[in-house]
């Protein structure tokens, strides 16, 4: 299950992500998170596009997002 979190300070931080997701990894479930973009219309809040799971990632360029997740988590 993954989680996005439209308006600004209510995503997650890393450190809670990362040891929430270690319980489900450790049972071989599989995890996900949102990346955010500023373009475009992608939720009913108003206006709000960015739709990040953690917060550090809200402005930040997609693809440093997704480098992020990729050298981050292990």
């Amino acid at each position: 299950m993954s989680y996005f979190f439209p308006f600004k300070h209510t995503g997650l931080p890393f450190v809670f992500f990362e040891e929430a997701n270690k319980k489900f990894l450790k049972h071989n479930i599989y995890i996900s998170a949102f990346v955010d973009s500023s373009i475009g219309n992608m939720t009913p809040a108003i206006n709000q596009k960015e739709l990040p799971t953690l917060e550090i990632q809200r402005k930040i360029p997609i693809d440093a997002q997704a480098k992020y997740y990729f050298i981050q988590i292990k």
